[in-house]
């Protein structure tokens, strides 16, 4: 007999959660119940998915790859849901949309997907840009709308934005680091760790401004415009890192484990944003493509 779809989800919850606790109150059910889930997946598979260790489970390299299969299945799940429940849009036409790099990545994939389904005659033209560039370009009539980081807005006049979500920004460490001992952590906790900076749009800004508020500085270790980096390197214990829970996966693509603890001194959240020419009408596609953004910026935060 093979698995279900709802063994895949309760693997995948304790895949991102790394506690049977908590994916058990995740997936609302009995931690037992979760539990049998698990093993009943396993001896279908007949593999070892997870290796229980002093701070939670661990995948081993099988259940590496079978992630990868379950949260697949599961898109396609939710996918075959979404289109029997859509009637495609008419609506023709071309769209020029820019994306901000540290964003592309989590928004562009599911953009295009739905619009496929729901916009399906309309061609949408993506570019990654910084802030500036994208309005720049939206200024010239060069792009219609810019998906971006809005948290230093220093001219609101000819660029209207509407957020989209805004994510809490949470220190980042390997599984078995030693803040996560502590009850509470500061930014004068962090001084003493080497720190991995990630240099995409205006994180660098925001992290200096940030620290400098407080009165202090990251010991910078490393420094990468590649997210996937920057992840490798706390999931490793090679450094720790501030960013935000939109980012955030619990796994590092070499197979760290990656866990986020409060800071007591308040980050600013991660402020994202879709922008067009003030005073100037959408075209009908761009309209379209501009609700459809925001619905799948909402819920994807």
């Amino acid at each position: 007999m093979g698995f279900t779809l709802t063994q895949l989800r309760h693997f995948v919850a304790i895949a991102e959660d790394g506690r049977m606790s908590r994916a058990a109150e995740r997936c609302n059910i009995a931690q037992p119940s979760l539990s049998t889930s698990l093993r009943n997946l396993e001896a279908t598979l007949a593999v070892t998915l997870f290796i229980r260790e002093p701070r939670g489970l661990r995948l081993t390299a099988d259940g590496e790859r079978f992630l990868r299969h379950a949260r697949h299945l599961l898109s396609v799940e939710r996918e075959a849901v979404e289109d029997m429940r859509t009637e495609p849009d008419q609506t023709a036409g071309a769209v020029r949309i820019a994306v901000a790099e540290t964003i592309s990545g989590f928004l562009v994939p599911s953009l295009l997907q739905q619009a496929a389904r729901t916009l399906p005659f309309m061609a949408i033209e993506i570019e990654e840009l910084g802030r500036e560039a994208a309005e720049e370009k939206i200024l010239k009539g060069e792009l219609d709308l810019a998906m971006t980081i809005v948290n230093h807005l220093s001219d609101r006049t000819l660029i209207a934005y509407d957020i989209l979500l805004r994510s809490p920004r949470h220190i980042w460490t390997c599984v078995d680091h030693p803040l996560l001992d502590r009850e509470t952590v500061g930014l004068a906790d962090l001084t003493d760790y080497a720190f991995v900076l990630l240099e995409t749009d205006d994180h660098v800004s925001m992290i200096q401004q940030y620290w400098a508020a407080q009165g202090f500085a990251p010991k910078v270790a490393f420094r990468s415009k590649s997210l996937e980096c920057i992840r490798n390197l706390v999931g490793q214990g090679i450094g720790i890192t501030i960013l935000s829970d939109f980012l955030y996966r619990a796994w590092s693509h070499d197979g760290g484990r990656i866990r986020r603890k409060p800071l007591s001194d308040a980050a600013p959240t991660l402020d994202i944003g879709i922008g067009h020419m003030r005073g100037h009408d959408l075209s009908p596609g761009a309209r379209r493509v501009f609700d459809m953004i925001t619905q799948l910026g909402l819920a994807t935060g």
